[in-house]
Formats: C-alpha cells, structure tokens, sequence
C-alpha cells in the first residue's frame, strides 16, 4: 500500500525534453537545473521533496490518451515511477511518447484526486 501512494506522487510541469530517433522536442520552459534527482529517491522520501523543483529523466511509459495531460515516467528500479501532470491544456503530450526518453524539470507536488486518468 505504502509503494503505491509513493507512486502517486508527481512533477507539476514547468518543462519536459522528449528524446527520439527523431530528434528532441521541447515542452514549456527552458530547463535551468544542470543536477538530476532520481526518482528513486523522490519515492523513498517524498515529504523531503514536496515543494521542490527537481530534474528527473526516464522513459516515458505511459501518456494520458484523453488530453494528454500526463505522462509517467519509468524510475530506475523496477516497478517504480512518477506521473508527470501538467494544468490541462497548457502543454499537450503526443500521444506517441510512450518508450521514448524524457527529461523533466518541475515541482514535486501530492496527486489530487481529481487528476486526469
């Protein structure tokens, strides 16, 4: 039970790198943070983290198919991640994210229950 509350912690989006074969492609602002945190760490403590801006990079293995809202972002244990959630509309993911590497600088917030799913 512990795990999966830790899961449901999240990056409030202030900018997100999605690598491809393609190329890069940029969401939001420019990212400032040189120093990644490991998501593996956010979920060990979270309370160390809430409020925090972070840089945090993964695949992506999962983008909300409704309005692309959200993406979640693989950590680097098995089984664990972090969903990226930004304010609807303000930056759109492509649905084709998934398995592709992203790099994300934000704010480590709770999961309100209302969030997209």
């Amino acid at each position: 039970m512990l795990k999966n509350m830790l899961t449901l912690f999240f990056v409030m989006l202030i900018t997100v790198s999605v690598l491809s074969a393609e190329g890069e492609e940029k969401y939001g602002k420019e990212i400032t943070l040189k120093e990644k945190t490991k998501v593996t760490d956010i979920l060990s403590a979270p309370e160390t983290f809430n409020g925090k801006t972070v840089l945090v990079e993964g695949e992506v293995l999962s983008v909300c198919q409704g309005m692309g809202c959200w993406i979640e972002v693989a950590g680097e244990k098995e089984n664990e991640k972090i969903k990226i959630k930004v304010e609807d509309g303000v930056i759109v993911f492509p649905k084709d994210a998934k398995g592709k590497k992203a790099l994300v600088e934000g704010v480590v917030a709770p999961v309100k229950a209302e969030a997209c799913e």
